[in-house]
């Protein structure tokens, strides 16, 4: 704690072993609200995310398809262009996502995702779909039977990303989900606790006591280790 390090100053091994901040960080309100909607999101979102992209990418890798250089521009275009934070709050909001689960799976379409799976698809030898089509399998036979087997280097990338990615986020439940503890995800949750730690610094008592037997630098590590 403070109080520790302010009487025997830095060591590298503890003076006292304790435990007090994983119970802390354990006891934050909502601790398993947020921890079944972050395993929600991320066996949703994983699956969605390779699935989508994956298809997308299939088609835009193919040259002579009708459109496909104005698909793979319209893709790369909103890379780079954004509508912005409150425009896309009044779009998901009309759309019904606020304050709903389902605005943590918007983002499963990524066009940085397709893009890497699509480069990764165009180094596959061509040869190896016009032998499957000759011997009488379809496109949809040739993508899941044998172009997504010997992608798995890609689709790894893909899962791991995406994994961490959606795990970590908080922004969006402070953005659209923010009235409705229901919906909170582990992320925010122990941000949360980690501001109320913060807090209890300058404030004496109050509902931020639980909080007092601990460091802030302490819980904010245990809350590392958490996630």
């Amino acid at each position: 704690s403070d109080a520790t390090t302010l009487r025997y100053g830095f060591r590298i091994l503890p003076s006292k072993f304790t435990l007090d901040s994983y119970a802390d960080a354990i006891k934050s309100p909502n601790m398993l609200v947020g921890l079944k909607n972050s395993l929600l999101r991320v066996l949703f979102a994983v699956p969605l995310t390779v699935i989508i992209n994956s298809m997308a990418a299939y088609a835009t890798s193919k040259q002579d398809m009708v459109g496909g250089k104005f698909l793979r521009l319209f893709f790369m275009m909103t890379m780079y262009l954004n509508a912005g934070m409150i425009p896309t709050f009044i779009t998901m909001k009309n759309y019904g996502l606020v304050g709903s689960f389902w605005i943590y799976l918007v983002a499963v379409c990524t066009p940085f995702f397709m893009i890497l799976i699509r480069n990764y698809f165009s180094g596959v030898p061509q040869s190896l779909e016009d032998a499957a089509l000759l011997d009488g399998a379809g496109y949809w036979s040739y993508f899941v039977r044998i172009l997504l087997p010997v992608s798995k280097p890609i689709i790894a990338t893909v899962v791991l990303f995406t994994f961490v990615n959606h795990w970590n986020m908080y922004a969006d439940t402070l953005m659209y989900n923010l009235t409705n503890q229901d919906l909170y995800t582990l992320q925010y949750v122990l941000y949360l606790a980690l501001s109320s730690a913060k807090a209890s610094i300058s404030m004496d008592g109050g509902s931020f006591k639980e909080f007092s037997s601990v460091s802030t630098t302490t819980l904010q590590a245990a809350l590392t280790m958490i996630t």
